[in-house]
This record gives C-alpha cells, sequence and structure tokens, in this order.
C-alpha cells in the first residue's frame, strides 16, 4: 500500500500520518495547500513575514515511520508537484514485486489552487484570453500528462489488464470563493465551499484492464457518494463488508457499490444522499434523492482568502479571488435565511438551481419528508473539525529549520498516549 500526494488528514501527531494509517510507503505534503514550487505553506508573505512559511514534503519509507524515521524530501524544494507525484508512482510502479497485490492512492495537488505551473504548459493556450483560465488549462495539461506517464508505467510493467483505477475529483472547482481558480462548473450553479451541484457534483472515471468490456464507455447513472469508495474497493479486494464492519468496529457511511459499477447488476444500492453542511459552523445542510434536491439554510459557507496576484520566473500565480467580486461571499449568503428551505426537480439533468426554479412551495410534502431525513443525519453529523488530544493542545511545534535554505518544515510534534484518540 502506497500513498503519494495530498493527505491532508491530520499532522500535529505522528499518528495521523500515513504510514500509521495503513500505508507502507508515502511521499507528499500533510496540509491542505501549498505552493506547487517552493512547497511553503503559507506562500504568499511579504518580507518580514515569510519567517512563519513552512516547508512541507516528506517522506516515510515504511510502516509506523515517525520520529527518526520520516524525513523532509529537501530535494523537492523548486520542482512542480505534479511531476514530483508522477515520479513517485512510476518509481513505486516500477519496482513492484509482481507476486504481491498493490494498492495505491495518488492524490495529485492539481488543479487546486494556487494557479501555478511552469510556463511551458501555458503556451498552447495563449489564445484563451482569460488568463485565469489560460493557467488553468495548462495545470490540467501538466496533470493529463502525467496521469498518462502512470498508466504507461502500469502498462510496461504488465500490470494493466489486472488493474481497477479510479480517477475522481473531491469537490467541483472553486468558481466563486475558496481559492477561486480558472476552473467552471457550467451549467451547474457555484463552486467549491457551497452544497450547489456545481460544489458537490464531482466528475469521475474508472479505467484498467479489470473492467469487463461490456462496461467500458458506458455512463454510470446511479446515485454514488464518495464515502461508497471504501466499500467498494475492500470489496474488489477480496473483502466483505461484514468483514469492513469487523476491521473498523465502526458502522459504515459508504454502500458497496462494486456489483452495479462492473455491471453484474442493474438495481441502484443507493438512493439518497446527504451532502453535508456548506461550512463548520453549520449554516446550511442539503439532501437529495433520485427526484428531488432539498437546501435548508445557507448554501455558501462564506470562506473568503483573497491571496494577492504576482509572477515569478517561469511560475505563474493568479489572483485567488477576482478583484472585481470582492465582497460576492455575503452577496451569496444573503440570498437565504438559516430558516430558508429550497427545493428542486434534479431529475431532469444538470440545472442551474435558480430561485426560479425552487419548488418547495408546491410540494409541501417532499418538503417534509426530505426535511425529517435531513434532520435523521444532521443529527449524527460531526460537530466540525475534530479538537486536539488532550495532551497535544497545550503544545505548541518545536522551532525546526529542517527546510530547504534553513525554513522551518511541518513536522508533527505530539505522540498519542491512547490508540483511542485517534477517533478524536
Amino acid at each position: 500500500t502506497h500513498m503519494v500526494g495530498k493527505w491532508h488528514l491530520g499532522q500535529h501527531a505522528w499518528e495521523f500520518t500515513p504510514s500509521f494509517r495503513g500505508y507502507e510507503t508515502y511521499l507528499g505534503y500533510l496540509g491542505g495547500a501549498q505552493s506547487y514550487f517552493s512547497h511553503l505553506m503559507p506562500w504568499f508573505l511579504p518580507g518580514p513575514l515569510q519567517k512563519k512559511e513552512k516547508y512541507d514534503f516528506r517522506r516515510q519509507s515504511s510502516p509506523n515511520c515517525g520520529e527518526g524515521c520520516s524525513t523532509v524530501e529537501l530535494n523537492a524544494d523548486d520542482h512542480y508537484s505534479t511531476h514530483l507525484l508522477t515520479a513517485e508512482a512510476t518509481k513505486i510502479i516500477e519496482s513492484h514485486d509482481m507476486s504481491e497485490p498493490m494498492f495505491m492512492y495518488l492524490a495529485y495537488q492539481a488543479v487546486h489552487g494556487p494557479d501555478q505551473v511552469p510556463s511551458g504548459y501555458v503556451l498552447p493556450y495563449a489564445s484563451t484570453q482569460d488568463r485565469y483560465r489560460r493557467t488553468f488549462a495548462g495545470m490540467l495539461a501538466a496533470l493529463d500528462e502525467g496521469v498518462g506517464n502512470v498508466t504507461k508505467a502500469l502498462t510496461e510493467k504488465g500490470m494493466w489488464n489486472n488493474t481497477f483505477l479510479v480517477m475522481t475529483a473531491d469537490n467541483g472547482g472553486p468558481t466563486d470563493m475558496c481559492m477561486k481558480t480558472g476552473t467552471q462548473n457550467k451549467p451547474l450553479r457555484g463552486g467549491k465551499c457551497s452544497i450547489w451541484e456545481g460544489g458537490t457534483r464531482g466528475t469521475s472515471f474508472i479505467s484498467g484492464g479489470f473492467i469487463p468490456k461490456d462496461v467500458v464507455g458506458k455512463p454510470f447513472a446511479n446515485l454514488m457518494h464518495a464515502v461508497d469508495w471504501l466499500p467498494t474497493l475492500a470489496s474488489l479486494a477480496g473483502i466483505s463488508d461484514s468483514q469492513m464492519s469487523n476491521i473498523t468496529n465502526l458502522p459504515l457511511d459508504g454502500i458497496n457499490q462494486a456489483k452495479t459499477i462492473l455491471g453484474f447488476s442493474s438495481q441502484s444500492v443507493r438512493n439518497e444522499v446527504f451532502y453535508g453542511f456548506s461550512g463548520g459552523s453549520r449554516v446550511g445542510a442539503a439532501i437529495r434523492n433520485t427526484k428531488w434536491k432539498l437546501i435548508q439554510g445557507k448554501p455558501y459557507n462564506g470562506a473568503r482568502l483573497p491571496f494577492p496576484s504576482f509572477d515569478t520566473p517561469n511560475h505563474t500565480l493568479g489572483s485567488m479571488l477576482y478583484p472585481d467580486e470582492e465582497g460576492l461571499d455575503d452577496k451569496l449568503n444573503e440570498r437565504c435565511s438559516t430558516a430558508d428551505i429550497k427545493l428542486f426537480d434534479i431529475s431532469k439533468g444538470l440545472i442551474e438551481e435558480n430561485d426560479e426554479d425552487d419548488v418547495a412551495a408546491e410540494h409541501p410534502d417532499v418538503v417534509s419528508a426530505l426535511t425529517k431525513r435531513l434532520a435523521y443525519y444532521t443529527a449524527q453529523a460531526s460537530s466540525g473539525d475534530p479538537a486536539l488530544s488532550p495532551e497535544c493542545a497545550s503544545k505548541q511545534p518545536a522551532g525546526n529549520h529542517d527546510g530547504p535554505r534553513g525554513r522551518a518544515a511541518v513536522t508533527p510534534y505530539c505522540t498519542l498516549k491512547k490508540e483511542s484518540q485517534l477517533l478524536v
């Protein structure tokens, strides 16, 4: 088992990092965002504040690889992350022992903000007038090249015919807020950090020689949520749903979709999706079934990240919030009060969820039923981001100069005393 790329699932204690969570090796960054080249977070501070920037690129070469084992990957400095992650993935494939199965989670940084890519990838899109869109196209081209190199490595190794590959987004593109880039979600409304379809309906496809030929090229029309991948992939690896429950000791939110994905069954196994909340303060939530979608409260969380624009040699960084749209988040939030309920018929396909499409007043019975289902899910949901475990809450990261050119490096700084605290 190997993990390459963006982690963003805990970094204050070693026990939260990839090699303690089931992966035998790891290369990537532990946080949620960084510069594609310098691997600093934050990456945009003026001179006097740059001492607060930390280098975040780390390797774990074995299971439970913590203090004294994990190393800061200094060679990544000033190298584009898409290239680095592709190189690591192909290296793992090339050295894999074919007598053993392999699972790899490759979480590319691209095409997350900031808008950065070597200038050579932007040149083919010189005719694109919008410079944000132009840079985004270059980032996507670099990603496409990387995925092609990974699939080529699988083919040359002789693994492709027994490979099940999943390519998926984790959210819609940030078109309005949350580190806005040159992405587009049209004709869907909204983007990342919202519970509109533009922020929550992800694009995904599967590939590989493991897939039956009569399924190849066909759309998958059934409802599916990201949490379904855990039991689905476990099933494909020969682990039953009951075995999964015994392994986790927790009830699973996901549903095994293996039979329907592979075409062995046409019956949908999921009939509703809980979208979650539009923000940690629970300002809005949504639910849908095969026909209706109900939104209660504010569809946006109002997160604003107005990072500055600047250019550096061979690196292009676009503004994270367009200068003429300052205050956009507040305007969007004003459209829905916390008591507001909207109902949309989404069985018609791709819709923009405009106010004139709201049919809540015409279907009070549907609103009542979906509101009850929404309450069922929200009552079980987490209260927000997990708090630091007790023995870590009072500690602060020790200063270090482990990064390139004497910069500080992101390093876990706390050891948990009890295994149960991994669930905090």
